[in-house]
This record gives structure tokens, sequence and C-alpha cells, in this order.
């Protein structure tokens, strides 16, 4: 620790007015162990980490620009406190790393859990095959490091894996939504809405980014 200030974040909820509050205590030091403080030796535990979704294999076949997921756990909590080099690091063919940090997010109701999202639309991966290794410590310095493997494809053919729509049955609007694995990349989406009878009703193209 730096003997440095530290933060301590609160958060009210009223649940017979909906109303919030929020605030933070900054003056005070952190620094030190308690003496006595029984040690813990286990390291983080990655829940979930994969690119573009949930099931994909090691060695499996991605876009230059895939969101990398990640779900983390530790009894202690998360370190992301940049000291002595701990941050959340990704590490790209053991050369290119990216620190993560900010893009942690802590599980609401928990202080030991939370998942780390980061997409390669500003850094495009180059066409071949990669290794990803993530690295994640906890409060006690203890670290765990878990690698991925995969191939990026040229002109890369998107898998529509599901189909949402919010608001129906629709009265005057409707939302349409479609979850595929090609995360950052530029796709032109084009719907066809077809009757019962299965006559054509409505049709609508636009291009766009994928979040």
């Amino acid at each position: 620790y730096e003997d440095d200030y530290g933060k301590i974040s609160f958060y009210a909820y009223d649940d017979q007015n909906g109303f919030e509050a929020h605030g933070s205590y900054q003056n005070y030091i952190v620094g030190q162990m308690a003496e006595g403080a029984q040690e813990e030796n286990n390291p983080p535990v990655t829940d979930k980490i994969y690119l573009n979704k949930e099931d994909s294999q090691q060695g499996s076949a991605v876009n230059k620009t895939p969101l990398f997921y990640a779900l983390v756990s530790d009894d202690t909590g998360i370190n992301i406190s940049g000291v002595i080099g701990h941050n959340i690091p990704i590490t790209i063919d053991g050369t290119t790393t990216y620190n993560l940090n900010d893009e942690f997010v802590q599980d609401a109701d928990s202080y030991k859990a939370g998942s780390v999202t980061y997409s390669f639309r500003k850094t495009p991966l180059d066409v071949g095959k990669h290794s990803l290794e993530f690295k994640v410590w906890d409060v006690w310095n203890n670290s765990a490091i878990d690698t991925l493997h995969f191939e990026v494809v040229e002109n890369y053919k998107p898998h529509i894996y599901d189909f949402v729509i919010k608001g129906n049955p629709a009265k005057d609007e409707t939302t349409l939504s479609v979850i595929s694995d090609m995360a950052g990349s530029n796709v032109n989406v084009r719907f066809h809405v077809y009757s019962l009878t299965g006559a054509l009703y409505w049709t609508h193209e636009e291009a766009g980014t994928v979040d």
C-alpha cells in the first residue's frame, strides 16, 4: 500500500419513496496492515471468459474487433488499485498489453465479484492466430491467469445467435434487436416483417456499428 488517500463510496435507497442518495469520503489514509490479520492465499476465480459469445471455444474464429468479456470473483475482492503493477491486463501474443482497470464493473450486490468488458473496436487485431492472456489480482496480492487462443478471420461471416422483440404484440411501435458475434464491426442489417399469411408487410435496412 502507498500510504495515500483512499475513497469510500456510499449508496442509499428509500424503498417507500424510491429516492436514491450517494456520496463518498476521501479524508483518510490507506496504508500498512492490521496486526494479526489472517493471510489469505486463494487466487481469484475467472468464472467466465470469452470473445464475442459465451459458448465460443479455444481456437474459435472471430472478427477483427471482437468483444472480450470476463466474469471474476474472489472472497476478499478484486484489486484494481494499480499499485505495484496490480492492474487487470490483457496481453495479446505476449507483446501488446491493455490495462482494463477502468473497464471493471463491480456487482451491485457484492464486493466479491464483477465483470470486465473490452472492445477491440479502436485497436483492430491482425488476421491470423493469436493468444490472449488475462490476469487479475485480489486485495491479498494473489493473482490468477487465464489464456484464450483464437483466430482472426478476414471477411468473417456474422452469426446471429439471438433475436429480441421488445413490445410484442406490437400496437404502434416495437423494437427489434439482433444479437450477433460481430462486436465492433460495421454491418448492414435488413429486416422483413411478414403477416401470418406470408405476405410481406414491412422492410427496413440500415447500416451501423455493432455494440
